[in-house]
C-alpha cells in the first residue's frame, strides 16, 4: 500500500477534499483517480477505525451523564467533527472491491 495521499497505480496526488467527501458525505464511495481513472477503496483497518473512533464516547456514558443535556450534545459533537477530519489522514487505499 501506498501513503494516505497517492493513488496506487500512478502515485498521482489525491486531495485530501476528495477523501472527506468520498468517505465521509458519501458512504464510503470509492476515490477515482484523476490520472489513470482507478477506483481506490478504503480497506478494513481505515474502516474499523471509523466505527470505533465513532463508538468510543459509548464507553464514557457514566461520565457523559453527570453532564447537563447541552453539554454532552456539545462533547459529542465536537467529537464527531474531531473524527471526521481526522479520517482522511489515516485511511488507507486499495483496488480491488473485496474486503
Amino acid at each position: 500500500m501506498v501513503s494516505n495521499w497517492k493513488c496506487i497505480k500512478c502515485s498521482s496526488d489525491i486531495k485530501y477534499g476528495a477523501i472527506l467527501k468520498s468517505y465521509i458525505f458519501t458512504n464510503t464511495k470509492p476515490i477515482k483517480c484523476n490520472e489513470c481513472k482507478s477506483l481506490l477503496y478504503a480497506n478494513k483497518g481505515s474502516r474499523l477505525w471509523l466505527i470505533l473512533a465513532i463508538a468510543l464516547p459509548m464507553g464514557f456514558l457514566d461520565f457523559l451523564n453527570s453532564f447537563p443535556l447541552i453539554q454532552r450534545l456539545s462533547i459529542w459533537i465536537i467529537w464527531l467533527a474531531l473524527v471526521v477530519l481526522t479520517y482522511p489522514l489515516v485511511v488507507k487505499f486499495r483496488i480491488d472491491k473485496e474486503l
